[in-house]
């Protein structure tokens, strides 16, 4: 499987190497509860074996899912340090690959008093505190009916780290929306993607929506047919539209446009010649300029890029 992803270039996230969720331990796990000595031997004998396989394949680690909320591997070792151990032990084996701390309830509401973004951020300080330095955030994003103006002040609290912040597991339950209506939940979603796009600080988005002939888990973007839902024709509109756009030049050469940080590609058309070049934008709120000299003629085009919290137009 991580052959054919290298393959065909897509990027993969190790998740999880342990859940702190008691509901989700195999049998034989959960007969070592009361055996901590051979449990906790277990647990690092899946670290040295699964970390050093796929170091230089994964860009992510999701360490140990769902800490905020769960705590089975402290209360069956007796050891509240556990996770911050095996940070430590991950980090060590695979010093280039992010350590995601991944939990849910942070960016959905506010009603979850275990993983609220202070919640969060405490729990990242002490594993900063403790050596931990390659860390990232991970926000599941089970949404019902998102509140846009939360997840964007969650967003820029968290923010204020300096980490890289990915949805990890993005999808809306249409199943608990008034008779299942996924239009609703197809606009729902559209409201999520362009506020994490939007936002300077949010590095990658994964959604949780994989079809399978069972029937989807809360959503999925495309039917039995592999047709698309409303959800999936948001997801190929935004796509389009984040990847591509065509602008007309203003008198002079000078144009505008708002774009999402990073890499742009872009061809300049004029006098039936075309030009490439590549223009890197910088994260932030401001404008930023560039000048662009087309080799075969003294015209000048000027643009300016605005990174702000918007998608491009």
């Amino acid at each position: 499987m991580v052959a054919w992803c290298e393959a065909q270039r897509l990027n993969i996230r190790g998740h999880n190497i342990v859940w702190d969720d008691p509901r989700f331990q195999q049998p034989w796990v959960k007969a070592l509860a009361g055996k901590p000595d051979q449990l906790r031997q277990a647990v690092m004998s899946r670290v040295n074996s699964l970390v050093p396989r796929y170091v230089g394949h994964f860009i992510a680690w999701d360490v140990n899912n769902e800490q905020l909320h769960f705590s089975f591997y402290e209360d069956a070792l007796n050891d509240s340090s556990f996770s911050t151990s095996l940070f430590l032990d991950v980090q060590r084996l695979d010093p280039g690959t992010k350590l995601f701390v991944n939990d849910y309830n942070t960016l959905e509401n506010c009603n979850d008093p275990d993983s609220t973004p202070d919640a969060f951020i405490l729990k990242l300080r002490q594993l900063q505190a403790a050596g931990v330095t390659n860390l990232a955030i991970g926000l599941e994003a089970h949404f019902t009916r998102p509140d846009v103006a939360y997840v964007r002040s969650t967003l820029d609290k968290l923010a204020t780290l300096g980490l890289p912040i990915w949805l990890t597991e993005l999808d809306i339950n249409v199943n608990a929306l008034p008779n299942h209506n996924i239009t609703q939940g197809a606009i729902y979603l559209e409201d999520v993607l362009r506020e994490a796009f939007s936002h300077p600080a949010v590095q990658g988005i994964v959604m949780w929506t994989a079809w399978k002939p069972s029937g989807c888990y809360r959503m999925c973007l495309t039917d039995d047919n592999m047709d698309n839902l409303a959800t999936g024709d948001v997801v190929d509109i935004l796509l389009h539209e984040w990847q591509h756009v065509d602008i007309l030049a203003q008198k002079h050469g000078s144009l505008k446009w708002r774009g999402p940080p990073g890499t742009h590609k872009v061809s300049i058309q004029w006098n039936n010649t075309t030009y490439y070049i590549s223009l890197h934008v910088k994260p932030g709120r401001g404008t930023q300029y560039f000048i662009v000299e087309l080799p075969s003629s003294f015209t000048t085009v000027q643009m300016q890029a605005s990174s702000s919290l918007a998608s491009y137009k």
